[in-house]
């Protein structure tokens, strides 16, 4: 029933052609709104999985740090 009374005041204030137009750009907006927050679980999922290495791939060796014998003789 108030949806009905809103849309009626809608309608005597903004006249049929500029309701409709607003219609639209609102649900536009809705729309909008609904995908990005669908989006933003996936995106923190994606995050995640950025962060943790391949389960498969050997850790790295840091630089700096002896990972063997050298090629370079001491002078």
């Amino acid at each position: 029933m108030e949806m009905i009374l809103v849309l009626l005041v809608a309608l005597v204030f903004m006249g049929p052609a500029r309701m409709m137009e607003t219609a639209r750009s609102l649900g536009k907006m809705l729309r909008q709104v609904r995908k990005a927050t669908q989006d933003i679980p996936q995106l923190l999922n994606l995050d995640e999985a950025l962060d943790q290495p391949p389960a498969d791939e050997k850790p790295r060796p840091r630089i700096g740090e002896d990972s063997g014998p050298s090629d370079l003789k001491p002078s």
